[in-house]
């Protein structure tokens, strides 16, 4: 358009994209259609400080989808949580003093930490709550460039002695 936004799109094997804004050059809304029908439909919604703070999302294979975002003090996302038409997801997020990410829990019931050296993460694990009990721990370790981007990444098992996963990233 003539402020320079993306309004829409033509995809080569069929289906288009229309963007909407609103009158602050928030996208208002995102529709995806396929070469016959409508695939998905994203629609924003806005806090008083333009952070987006809802989601309704209409797709042909999940169904109705609604997220929604609540912020602490500092900006950063402290709670989301995401709506189906058949159940729901709640995160809630920790940070420490520095905005560093220290916890999340999905459901009160899968909770992952994480631990930094300098500011850069180099270890988060993963477990269950049962009864207050910790089950199911995995381990990850990561390797980051310069830039922050992960170049290399280890998974172990709970015990912490073997490896399970072992990937490797390249940026261009």
């Amino acid at each position: 358009d003539t402020a320079g936004r993306l309004v829409s799109r033509e995809f080569p094997a069929g289906g288009s994209m229309t963007v909407t804004y609103d009158t602050m050059d928030n996208a208002k809304s995102i529709f995806y259609t396929g070469s016959d029908t409508i695939v998905y439909n994203h629609k924003f919604g806005y806090d008083t400080l333009m952070r987006i703070n809802a989601v309704i999302s209409h797709n042909k294979d999940q169904g109705l989808i609604l997220y929604e975002y609540e912020y602490d003090a500092n900006g950063y996302i402290q709670y989301s949580k995401t709506s189906t038409e058949e159940s729901g997801l709640k995160i809630t997020y920790k940070r420490d003093k520095f905005g560093y990410l220290m916890s999340s829990e999905m459901n009160d019931e899968i909770r992952t930490e994480y631990y930094y050296s300098g500011k850069k993460k180099v270890r988060q694990m993963t477990y269950e709550i049962e009864s207050g009990k910790r089950i199911s721990v995995q381990t990850f370790k990561e390797k980051l460039n310069d830039y922050g981007d992960v170049i290399e990444r280890k998974t172990w098992n709970g015990s912490g002695l073997e490896s399970i996963e072992y990937l490797e990233y390249t940026y261009y």
